[in-house]
């Protein structure tokens, strides 16, 4: 087994942890930490079909990211929100999703014109569907950025507000999201070098992305029982 496949594996089996940690702390969870259980076992889902299944058979596993990456950005976004403001409205919550919803669907048919547009024949019709399968920098980009922001601006406000750090959840969690994606998006920096100037280079750099990626979730993976 090569040292993609192991990487994937660990990934994998680092969810575990946390989640098996909730299970047991899950009577003393509030209703946002139980949300946030009911997430990671999702994620734990998403890596056992997508990475395991699919991804390591070289079966193309981007629509099960593409969605997943949706519902990440939705949930982060709603969590950090809902821990700096526990009274967090359902309607805010409805204006979020629609919001999130509205860039990702933007931007996956963006992704798809590229496609299309570099093609030297007519791909197809449907540039949504173009989109959904191809790995999306610009909504990981975007959604980098928004929630490196949104963790950064809780840990501040935790730090001025929280009597005793290291006990308060909602900071492990916050590092865990700043450290994650703040490497992210330098890892996968390389997809945005242009096919015509990177070719090879590009492909190899995006392999060692996901295997930097895998590694560093498992960081923030191990950051999560701290919780």
């Amino acid at each position: 087994m090569d040292i993609r496949k192991i990487s994937v594996l660990i990934s994998a089996i680092s969810l575990v942890l946390p989640i098996a940690v909730a299970l047991f702390r899950l009577k003393n969870m509030d209703v946002t930490l139980r949300l946030f259980l009911y997430f990671l076992v999702y994620s734990l889902s998403v890596e056992i079909i997508g990475s395991l299944f699919l991804g390591l058979q070289e079966v193309n596993n981007m629509f099960i990211f593409n969605l997943y990456s949706f519902v990440e950005m939705l949930f982060y976004s709603f969590i950090l929100l809902k821990f700096k403001n526990s009274t967090f409205a359902t309607s805010r919550f409805l204006f979020l999703f629609c919001m999130v919803l509205f860039g990702w669907i933007v931007l996956i048919f963006v992704k798809g014109y590229l496609i299309d547009s570099a093609s030297n024949e007519t791909v197809g019709s449907n540039r949504f569907m173009l989109g959904i399968n191809e790995f999306n920098e610009y909504f990981l980009a975007i959604k980098s950025i928004v929630l490196i922001l949104l963790s950064a601006a809780l840990l501040l406000y935790l730090s001025q507000n929280s009597f005793n750090l290291p006990s308060d959840p909602r900071f492990w969690i916050c590092l865990g999201v700043l450290v994650y994606f703040t490497i992210n998006i330098a890892v996968f920096s390389s997809y945005f070098i242009p096919v015509e100037v990177g070719g090879n280079l590009k492909t190899a750099l995006g392999k060692f992305s996901w295997l930097i990626h895998n590694f560093i979730n498992v960081i923030a993976n191990l950051l999560l029982p701290l919780a």
